[in-house]
């Protein structure tokens, strides 16, 4: 079966025909440089060149291997990756996994699916790009046996939603996996942090660009007012990237509620 199948218009939710068309409003995705899209207006505050310098040979498929093995081992699967970015994880995920029908690999930023058009090819799996919000899936409900993210969640502004729209379009007995960095015990963490920026600077070969310097320091400092915000008003945290920065007991506690 085409995972296309299943999309519904991002406006009324509604069934689109073949041709990504939806048959109410009449709402129609457009295809461009072999990447659907839903909304050109909605995009990322990452620079794409700059994250793909600093972050490209990146490989989490590990982790994301062990589990999908373990519980849907043998299983023909059809999975969704949110905030794939350059698609370091799905390329990774394509070539290592031998049970994927289908493989949807999304983002919010058009750039990053064009980038990973050009550099991600899968000849013998229905592997389709499309951007999209993650607050707003839009694809039937029990469409997908996987859905996972890397490092993706504290990016999403309202990811309880995000979330919530997981457990939808999840079939009976289907996976989601999600990872994320963990803060624990901030006063320490953020002088561990400057203290390793500094070292590399003064190094005489830095192991890091500056623009990963600043990030890093950026990350680190931001941190306290970063928690104060999220305790006042959430959507002040739209100015930020990282908009949020989880402790295992917050995540311990959300797999919970879900």
């Amino acid at each position: 079966m085409n995972i296309l199948e299943n999309i519904l218009c991002v406006n009324c939710k509604n069934k689109c025909n073949n041709d990504l068309k939806c048959l109410k409003c009449g709402y129609h995705y457009k295809n461009i440089n072999n990447v659907i899209i839903s909304n050109l207006n909605i995009n990322t505050m990452l620079d794409v060149e700059k994250y793909c310098l600093e972050r490209g040979d990146e490989d989490p498929s590990e982790r994301f291997i062990i589990f999908i093995n373990h519980f849907l081992k043998n299983k023909k699967m059809d999975i969704l990756e949110l905030a794939s970015g350059p698609g370091n994880l799905t390329k990774n995920l394509l070539n290592k996994l031998n049970n994927i029908e289908n493989y949807i690999s999304s983002d919010i930023s058009p750039e990053f699916l064009y980038y990973q058009s050009k550099n991600v090819n899968n000849n013998n799996i229905n592997y389709n790009l499309i951007q999209f919000d993650a607050n707003n899936i839009p694809f039937n409900n029990e469409t997908f046996d996987v859905v996972l993210g890397s490092s993706c969640l504290h990016h999403f502004l309202y990811y309880e939603n995000t979330l919530k729209e997981c457990y939808r379009i999840l079939k009976p007995g289907g996976l989601a996996i999600f990872t994320e960095p963990i803060r624990t015990g901030n006063a320490v963490l953020n002088l561990m942090l400057n203290m390793m920026v500094e070292i590399d600077i003064l190094s005489i070969n830095p192991k890091w660009n500056k623009n990963l310097h600043t990030r890093i320091k950026a990350f680190a400092n931001g941190a306290n007012k970063i928690l104060n915000i999220e305790r006042q008003d959430r959507s002040k945290l739209t100015e930020y990237e990282d908009k949020y920065q989880f402790s295992l007991e917050k995540l311990k506690k959300l797999s919970k509620s879900i």
